[in-house]
């Protein structure tokens, strides 16, 4: 070794910025203590970031951003002076516990590229080893625009490429919306790439799978079957292949392909044997093909296959392990043990507090076992977890409605709705519990949406005519709407004609009976197909009410259609059908019990001043019973 290259530094830190101002100071307080030195290239900040890069005692050059990573990285390199580099970003941390590692790293020959453990902090908590330091040698330089690599060139070399447990830390994922911001970014770029570089099946891989964390699962699969294919096709089967044919297995999943997803995951196993991430898939796609049992045998049995592992993929420990544990809560849970089940998960609970699956798998056991306050409750936790989807949001308020809770119903689809305002059932069922409260315009208001954004939405021009009937208004669902041939809408047209609007016990005159008789023999046909239908009974009882002149018989009549009303979520409606049974009870005995349902209506409705008001009825009417 010459006298120049005894006297040449160690380690050289390289590094490429840009408005880095908030998160530059704390990087650079720790790599000062560790670098012999440090090269800033800046790529055109206007924040002050290259004056607090040299406070630091860093040498700061500038270039022109060419949306092109690469391009600025590989002029980092031109100007570091020492036998090893090691390139960092702004929002990365190596704390004071891992500075000996690097140093002896430093101190000994250039001859190997050296992975360290990278430890993503924030909303992704994944670990992987990644390609960090690396011999300043001018053949090695990175390579693509985005996802850039040196490896290839250090391969070129003849140079192997070892893992080291230093750890690393990257806190720029800090949140959920500046995650989905880069990888937007990052999408755009690699999709150019891909047009002039189509045979590049890594970076179609990485655009793939920054499609399946974005959720565009369709997206993804479409490109990675593609790519499988040409891997295929050239014997191609690189770690970043066979890690994305297991993310093909977990794109269909997604889509609920189960079939799809086992058939991909199971041709896997022939390149990736090892692989936790594809064991805990598989068994996903068995609970969802009805194989609870083969999947429960491959989660307890094969536990050493889930072990803590490291590569070149970033994985979350704790999700494995929280993944385990859910999957076995949920495999026993299908198997109808409560008690196992109940335990994972749990378990899963303790790992991940954060997550809804757990809460969810319980709250979908309970609501099968007809447990619904239980399973609201655990519906309700998995919402606050679901972070941006709906569906948890959107049980709670399923089964408040099924409840005839209606005020609560109505909260929780909006709440679903705040999280997914594209969903038409959702719309629906708010204007269902809507209406059952008398909130007609409001009813109205959330039937429209659906009219105007989904006009092929079963149902809906027969709910916005029933809500103007309801509110006393001229039927007129939506044109382009009504033409469905709905028979409950027609004959909803005929009661809304042929029905004037009576008070409660006023009836109608023989001649207005005996006309109302004659159509109704001519409707038998139809009116036997809507008594199978819940809204269909409820309008033919209704005619039934006043073509009967029996006291009784009406008095019957009125019981069955608030029942019927009752269940189609209609509560105000089956109150005003209760206080017209009061008119035809002729004791206060009779009126007791209707007065006491008519109670229990308005306190699910929440209606405390009614509630209290019934209460004084009733008090006088037992009285008088007594």
């Amino acid at each position: 070794m010459n006298e120049s290259e005894k006297r040449r530094p160690d380690l050289s830190v390289c590094m490429i910025v840009r408005d880095e101002a908030n998160t530059l100071p704390e990087c650079l307080k720790y790599v000062r203590e560790f670098a012999d030195e440090i090269i800033v290239v800046d790529t055109g900040s206007r924040d002050g970031t290259p004056e607090i890069a040299a406070s630091y005692g860093a040498k700061v050059y500038h270039f022109t951003w060419q949306n092109d990573y690469s391009l600025a990285r590989n002029e980092s390199l031109k100007h570091a002076s020492g036998k090893w580099i090691l390139w960092l970003d702004a929002d990365d941390r190596i704390y004071p516990d891992q500075h000996a590692k690097i140093r002896r790293l430093a101190q000994t020959e250039p001859n190997r590229g050296i992975n360290f453990i990278l430890q993503n902090r924030g909303v992704d908590q994944s670990r992987c080893y990644q390609l960090r330091m690396f011999p300043n040698h001018p053949q090695i330089r990175f390579e693509r625009p985005i996802h850039e690599q040196v490896a290839p060139s250090i391969e070129q070399l003849g140079l192997p490429i070892v893992n080291s447990d230093v750890v690393l830390v990257h806190t720029g994922y800090s949140t959920p919306e500046v995650l989905k911001q880069k990888k937007l970014r990052y999408i755009r770029m690699m999709e150019e790439w891909v047009k002039d570089h189509p045979n590049d099946l890594y970076m179609q891989c990485q655009l793939a799978i920054t499609q399946h964390t974005l959720g565009n699962h369709r997206i993804a699969a479409d490109i990675l079957e593609r790519v499988l294919q040409r891997a295929r096709e050239r014997n191609e089967f690189t770690p970043t292949v066979k890690h994305s044919h297991i993310l093909l297995g977990r794109c269909y999943l997604h889509l609920g392909e189960f079939n799809r997803a086992l058939e991909v995951l199971e041709d896997a196993k022939s390149h990736s044997p090892d692989s936790r991430l594809l064991w805990l898939s598989i068994a996903e796609a068995y609970i969802w093909t009805e194989r609870c049992e083969e999947a429960r045998v491959l989660l307890e049995k094969q536990a050493e296959a889930f072990r803590r592992q490291l590569d070149y993929f970033p994985l979350d420990d704790t999700m494995v392990e929280y993944g385990r544990q859910v999957l076995l809560g949920k495999c026993y849970l299908e198997l109808g043990d409560r008690t196992n089940g109940e335990k994972h998960l749990e378990e899963a609970r303790k790992i991940r507090p954060d997550r809804p699956e757990a809460w969810k798998y319980m709250a979908q056991f309970l609501e099968k076992q007809g447990q619904l306050d239980e399973a609201i409750w655990y519906y309700q936790e998995a919402s606050e977890r679901e972070n941006d989807k709906h569906y948890c949001a959107f049980k709670a308020g399923e089964l408040y409605l099924k409840r005839n809770a209606l005020p609560a119903a109505v909260e929780w689809f909006r709440q679903s709705l705040k999280k997914n305002p594209a969903v038409p059932q959702t719309w629906m069922n708010l204007g269902v519990a809507l209406r059952g409260m008398g909130r007609f315009q409001d009813a109205l208001q959330a039937f429209q949406v659906i009219a105007e954004k989904y006009p092929n939405f079963a149902d809906v021009a027969f709910q916005i005519a029933l809500t103007q009937f309801d509110a006393g208004e001229e039927l007129n669902p939506p044109e382009f709407l009504s033409s469905s041939g709905d028979p409950r809408l027609n004959f909803l047209q005929f009661v809304a004609g042929e029905l004037p609007r009576t008070e409660a016990g006023e009836q109608f005159s023989f001649a207005e009976v005996d006309r109302l008789q004659r159509k109704w023999r001519s409707l038998q046909d139809k009116i036997s197909q809507l008594r199978r239908d819940r809204y269909g009974l409820e309008l033919v009882l209704m005619v039934e009410f006043h073509l009967v002149t029996d006291a009784r018989k009406k008095k019957s009549i009125l019981f069955r259609l608030a029942q019927v009303q009752e269940e189609n979520h209609r509560v105000i409606q089956a109150i005003a059908s209760l206080e017209k049974v009061i008119l035809f009870c002729r004791t206060p005995a009779e009126a007791v019990p209707v007065l006491e349902k008519i109670r229990g209506l308005y306190s699910v409705l929440e209606l405390t001043q009614h509630v209290a008001l019934i209460d004084q009825q009733l008090r006088q009417l037992t009285s008088a019973v007594v």
